[in-house]
């Protein structure tokens, strides 16, 4: 890795990369290449590059109005949230990404981790993090809405932001319509016709019987729209308050939900051996059906585990992997 810029030899996805950069913002810190192909898409446009419009303004002063508004000391993550939850900018990431970048020029960096636009510091430098639990890279990393004008260093924005006439935002006051529309954006428009095209999935078949879970059940557990198994529930006990139900993995996969009918009396165990698990919330988890009261316990060569690990019912999605090829 390259201690000035971040730079690592590695493969890019040119056309992945193109569609994060009109989708996603900015490359990540410490990515020089996307710098560059996003540099060099915009100076091939057959057009002017692109000007903030009067919703742009408005967003941006807007986010100011969301700083100003929080306690001093509050850290980048519940900054985020706030103007998540003020609905300014479209996309779960944006907040996080726009202020990652607001701090990477400048604006939101405390005094002693300046921003490129006051000093080139290199990616080392910038990579510094008060914790290894820390996400983000300096300058936000160490920003808190204590620094400068409640988060903003006004120096920096007076000096990047002349000319641009961001107002002043009352967040209760009317807002200007965005331009472009979500549905005229490429992930908007691509969210419509991906939903469009998407066949819609048949409701699941309800589960079978009443009552809590039991040793004897059955369920059916959905991997994948055209793809189930089942597993047989040998035993259920409470665990810190929490009731559980030791649940091994039964032989067959199924395009559709199995019926009772279809319910293999062989167990499928992992390459070393008989697995079971304990797991809670059978009945309470999405697309998980109880078709079988009262089964027989299955065959198997060997024993069950003498520890098995434990989990929620949501776990036997992706521990099937051991279990099935």
């Amino acid at each position: 890795m390259c201690a000035v810029c971040g730079f690592r030899m590695e493969i890019a996805q040119t056309i992945e990369e193109w569609a994060y950069r009109l989708t996603d913002g900015t490359p990540l810190d410490g990515v020089p290449t996307g710098y560059a192909q996003a540099l060099g898409w915009l100076g091939h446009l057959d057009v002017e590059r692109p000007t903030p419009s009067v919703y742009d303004r408005w967003a941006l002063g807007a986010i100011v109005a969301v700083l100003r508004g929080l306690p001093d000391g509050t850290r980048h993550a519940a900054a985020g949230k706030a103007i998540a939850a003020a609905k300014i900018l479209r996309g779960p990431r944006t907040p996080g990404r726009v202020l990652e970048d607001l701090a990477l020029i400048g604006v939101l960096a405390p005094a002693d981790r300046p921003g490129l636009a006051e000093r080139f510091t290199s990616y080392v430098e910038r990579d510094l993090r008060p914790s290894g639990r820390v996400e983000v890279q300096a300058p936000l990393a160490w920003w808190s809405t204590s620094v400068g004008d409640h988060g903003v260093r006004r120096d920096v924005w007076d000096q990047l932001f002349v000319g641009l006439e961001i107002p002043e935002v009352d967040l209760d006051g009317p807002r200007p319509t965005p331009t472009p529309t979500a549905k005229e954006t490429l992930d908007g428009a691509l969210a419509a016709r991906v939903r469009a095209f998407t066949p819609k999935e048949p409701k699941g078949v309800p589960s079978t019987g009443d009552g809590p879970v039991a040793p004897g059940d059955v369920w059916a557990v959905r991997l994948d729209p055209d793809r189930w198994i089942t597993v047989h529930v040998h035993d259920v006990c409470e665990i810190d308050g929490r009731a559980y139900a030791l649940a091994e993995y039964l032989s067959g996969v199924f395009q559709r939900q199995p019926t009772a009918a279809e319910i293999s009396n062989q167990v499928q165990p992992r390459a070393d051996g008989r697995w079971a698990t304990w797991v809670h919330s059978l009945e309470k988890t999405s697309w998980v059906r109880r078709i079988a009261q009262a089964s027989p316990p299955p065959f198997g060569e060997g024993s069950l585990p003498e520890r098995p690990t434990r989990g929620s019912a949501n776990d036997l999605r992706h521990l099937a992997g051991w279990c099935f090829a």
